[in-house]
């Protein structure tokens, strides 16, 4: 089943408890109070279970999160009093214009070569005069034999996965996941992109770009990327 594991948030939330979200969060405040144009609306592109939103509500921001799911959104919900609706890439539709628009987490691995650059220019179009736009991409090695991943202590989910890589830029990501007393099949088809090319993506968009290892938090990823795009004065 396709992106199977984004209709059970409570397993989603045991495989991803150990991120280091507020980590995350600081890093991109830390950037935007250097950066950006000291508003305070802020998009979260991909928002997932919501655990960005309550650090980034903390800090002063007014926060609206976008996803595609609606079973997340329902958790999401319970943890903050940040607006949250459907949507995802590569259309942003949401009313208003947003200092800081953000898609954590390899959303933007999830969009196809075609709609990656329509992608940017949705949230160029959404992005108030001054703001930064922040994004991750992934990084998903070929594996020669699938992995484990076993999380949470008192209710511990098992995930089996691999990652498989057709030509330079498509990965299929397939697992079964153990949770409970069941199961299921979760599968991911996603784009690697090179960090030279979303680069200079951003760059044709008017934007001065700089480019950082991950968001200075650990991740099991061996290389991937956080762009921050903004303008320069």
């Amino acid at each position: 089943m396709d992106q199977a594991i984004y209709d059970h948030p409570d397993v989603y939330d045991r495989l991803y408890g150990e991120k280091d979200y507020e980590g995350e969060v600081d890093f991109v405040v830390e950037r935007f109070a250097g950066l950006g144009n000291g508003g305070d609306r802020a998009l979260i592109i991909g928002c997932g279970t919501g655990r960005h939103s309550p650090y980034l509500v903390d800090r002063g921001f007014q926060v609206t999160g976008l996803d595609p799911n609606p079973a997340m959104l329902e958790t999401a919900s319970t943890r903050s009093d940040a607006t949250y609706a459907e949507g995802a890439l590569p259309d942003v539709d949401v009313e208003g214009s947003f200092d800081l628009i953000w898609a954590p987490y390899t959303v933007m691995n999830y969009l196809e070569p075609a709609e990656f650059t329509s992608a940017l220019q949705a949230m160029d179009r959404s992005l108030a005069n001054g703001g930064i736009i922040v994004f991750d991409i992934g990084d998903f090695p070929q594996m020669s034999s699938p992995a484990i991943q076993l999380a949470g202590d008192q209710d511990p989910v098992a995930r089996i996965f691999w990652y498989r890589r057709s030509g330079n830029t498509n990965v299929l990501m397939e697992a079964v996941i153990f949770h409970d007393d069941d199961w299921f099949v979760d599968r991911h088809s996603l784009t690697s992109y090179p960090v030279g090319v979303v680069a200079q993506y951003l760059r044709e968009l008017h934007f001065s770009v700089d480019v950082h290892d991950w968001y200075e938090t650990r991740t099991s990823m061996p290389n991937p990327a956080v762009f921050v795009a903004y303008d320069e004065a």
